[in-house]
């Protein structure tokens, strides 16, 4: 939903146009933004700027359901996912279940983001799904990315059909972490795999 002018006293059509000039276009991208910021980046007043969050929360949050309802439609839209290696199934009791976080930790060079590479390719390549690679630290590279393109047993039209699924983008705070969320609604575009040699 849009912002509109005069839903409080301090949206006025000068502060929609600054917030806008921000990338601020609906509620949703207002609730995703850190208050200091982008008063700070729109030259918008931070007190009127949590006013206008407030009426926003007031008039846009949706009606509160029992924790009955929350399990229930957690369990009929709940799926489990192979990661495509039987013992990580096993250890994690049938595989990647959606609506979880799994954290994957470890040292540098221990192959955190070559393990994630793998399930993003399994994903996208065995399960035909999309993908959405958060990738912090800007590590993903033809370096890392094509010994493992390379070593899939299927056939290069397979695997760039696969990798049209994936979509790769950076993120260094929680912030451009809800960005990327918002990029994975949009339609998906082809991972580059960079030429080898």
């Amino acid at each position: 939903m849009r912002l509109a002018a005069g839903a409080c006293p301090s949206l006025t059509g000068e502060v929609v146009a600054k917030l806008e000039a921000q990338g601020v276009r609906g509620v949703r991208d207002l609730m995703l933004r850190d208050c200091e910021d982008l008063a700070r980046e729109a030259s918008v007043s931070y007190r009127e700027l949590r006013s206008i969050r407030r009426v926003a929360i007031t008039h846009h949050s949706v009606f509160a359901v029992s924790g009955r309802e929350l399990l229930q439609e957690a369990i009929c839209t709940t799926q489990v996912f192979s990661t495509g290696c039987k013992m990580l199934d096993n250890l994690l009791e049938g595989g990647l279940t959606t609506g979880e976080v799994m954290e994957v930790c470890g040292a540098s060079g221990e192959g955190k983001t070559t393990l994630c590479l793998q399930l993003a390719l399994h994903a996208a390549l065995e399960q035909g799904l999309c993908v959405l690679f958060v990738d912090p630290v800007g590590g993903l590279n033809h370096l890392t990315m094509n010994p493992l393109v390379e070593a899939l047993p299927h056939d290069s039209q397979v695997v760039d059909n696969a990798l049209s699924r994936i979509k790769v983008t950076g993120a260094s705070d929680i912030w451009e972490v809800f960005a990327a969320l918002r990029i994975a609604t949009q339609p998906f575009i082809p991972c580059e795999v960079w030429p080898t040699g």
